[in-house]
């Protein structure tokens, strides 16, 4: 090329390339520096952007998991406290059924000890009821569910059974009057139904309209081959208008939704056939209003077995509702239909309930039982309280929370050697995310024993007479060691907690480590390559500048 060509200057371009790149180095390497980031945006580097981006959401997520799992120490520690203020009130209880043991001392004066062995007895349970985490009930059993709230007061209910000691009959809602039993019983928390041995709920029904609705049961079959019976049915008082989860009545052996006259019923595709007996299951089976027509759709543990649309919505309004166990429909006097199961709980929500919320139930109550009961060839997965709710089967845990899930003895207690028996002792439940991830890694489970006297069994007992205060010396040896093992179990947990915040911590040092390797500049480097930048912009500022010079010469030829 020629050095006097006047259109073009290769030279002069050659230098502004060489500028351009120095200048576009130079503005990397002031940024680097000025934000000790290498990556300031996606063109740096997009595959370590992504990288970096994703380890920073771990860390941010382990950090707030490590103040979880400080938090929920927090409310261990606090738990351990309370008890053990309760443990010292035992003793003393202990101390004063001890002194009233003896012939020594005259019914006057065992009085007179009863009157503070009544006392301490009201602060324990005291104790147990003011006992708060960030207003959360620590050890009075009432925190039992997922979302922290007791499933009795879910606002979207309009009937729930459990009939569990204390409540066999009653409607935890109290929008229907009491249970009558027509032949069949209540044992062990279990509505037991049978060929003509039935229960209903009839009179006067204060809740609100019942419409779009959930009926949801919980059933073990005694005998698959009695049939056509119901495990609930809402039938009014006034007409024979019922919805219910029939037993056999169209298809042997399978569930069907239940309606007066066929009005709201087809047999359910796929659906399910039940070919054990005691084997406990949740069936579920939602009404929806569309249009002239009823959404039906039915559930066995959380899996859809059939959905139709047939009917009009049927509705069942203040003072014309009325509930039957065994029973398909009817009145007080009787009605169609047989069943021979074990109910352990009953609800009708006065909403329609999704899949998902329908799955959750199975995940706050447990698909061996509602209250979360070991069913055939399931066992209890560890030791201690903490496997109250990890009773596990071959589809995996069926004992989680939910209502009077923790009404069983603890492991290592016996229930014989109580002289009460089996203590009524609901613990409360608490789930926790200890990690950055939604997995069972992530999260911890436990529970808290329920230690008011009524949950250590303690209710009943006194000292007026020589034999009761000899009784209660066992009873209370028996809350003492509950009492003990919880401790025992709550510093186990502490301790858990302390290992899993370590490891955090280290998790987290680790990663920020990585990410900064990837992501930080090296200010050595970065510092040097500015020099070099520095230099090469400077040199290539002059040569320009030199090159464009090249082009006068072209003048000299003009003298």
């Amino acid at each position: 090329m020629s050095i006097f060509a006047l259109r073009s200057n290769g030279l002069a371009s050659s230098a502004y390339k060489n500028l351009s790149r120095a200048q576009t180095s130079l503005t990397d390497n002031i940024s680097r520096l000025a934000s000790g980031l290498r990556i300031n945006k996606t063109a740096d580097d997009s595959a370590g952007s992504n990288v970096s981006v994703r380890m920073g959401n771990q860390v941010s997520g382990m950090a707030q998991a490590n103040r979880n799992a400080q938090d929920t120490n927090n409310l261990l520690a606090t738990a351990e406290s309370g008890l053990s203020d309760i443990s010292d009130i035992l003793g003393k209880m202990r101390q004063l059924s001890v002194q009233a043991s003896t012939d020594t001392l005259n019914d006057n004066d065992r009085a007179s000890i009863n009157l503070e062995f009544q006392a301490l007895k009201d602060e324990l349970t005291r104790i147990a009821n003011v006992t708060e985490y960030n207003g959360m009930n620590l050890l009075n059993g009432t925190y039992q569910t997922a979302g922290g709230e007791t499933l009795s007061s879910d606002k979207t209910l309009v009937g729930h059974w459990t009939f569990e000691p204390g409540e066999e009959l009653k409607d935890l809602t109290g929008n229907f009057p009491d249970i009558i039993l027509k032949g069949a019983k209540i044992t062990n928390g279990q509505l037991d139904v049978d060929t003509e041995k039935w229960a209903i709920a009839t009179g006067e029904y204060t809740g609100p309209t019942v419409a779009e609705k959930t009926l949801v049961s919980w059933a073990s079959l005694d005998d698959i081959n009695v049939h056509a019976g119901s495990i609930l049915t809402i039938d009014k008082l006034t007409n024979d208008q019922f919805d219910a989860i029939v037993f056999a009545e169209s298809q042997t052996n399978r569930w069907m939704a239940g309606s007066s006259n066929f009005d709201r019923t087809e047999d359910l595709n796929p659906g399910f056939e039940e070919t054990e007996t005691g084997q406990q299951v949740m069936i579920a089976i939602s009404y929806e209003e569309n249009g002239n027509n009823t959404r039906i759709k039915a559930y066995r543990n959380g899996d859809l077995i059939g959905s139709y649309e047939k009917g009009p919505l049927a509705q069942w309004p203040k003072g014309d509702a009325e509930i039957f166990w065994g029973l398909r429909h009817g009145s007080a006097g009787g009605g169609p239909g047989n069943l021979d199961a074990h109910i352990e709980e009953s609800r009708i929500y006065g909403v329609v309930l999704d899949q998902d919320e329908i799955k959750n139930l199975i995940e706050a109550t447990g698909a061996g039982g509602a209250d979360g009961t070991a069913e055939g060839d399931e066992t209890w997965a560890g030791s201690g309280p903490e496997s109250l709710f990890n009773a596990v089967s071959d589809d995996g845990y069926v004992g989680d929370q939910g209502p009077g899930i923790y009404n069983q003895v603890q492991p290592g207690t016996s229930a014989s050697s109580d002289p009460h028996g089996p203590p009524d002792n609901i613990r409360g439940h608490w789930r926790v995310q200890i990690g950055a991830d939604n997995d069972i890694n992530s999260q911890h489970e436990f529970s808290l024993t329920n230690a008011t006297a009524n949950g250590l069994d303690l209710e009943d007992d006194n000292v007026l007479a020589v034999d009761d205060a000899r009784t209660a010396i066992t009873a209370i040896d028996h809350a003492i060691d509950e009492v003990n093992r919880e401790r025992s179990y709550i510093g186990s947990e502490q301790n858990k907690l302390q290992f899993t915040m370590s490891n955090l911590s280290s998790n987290i040092q680790n990663i920020e480590a990585s990410r900064s390797s990837i992501e930080d500049a090296d200010f050595a480097a970065e510092a040097a390559d500015l020099a070099k930048n520095q230099i090469l912009a400077q040199s290539a500022t002059a040569m320009l500048a030199q090159a464009s010079a090249i082009s006068q010469n072209i003048l000299s030829l003009l003298r």
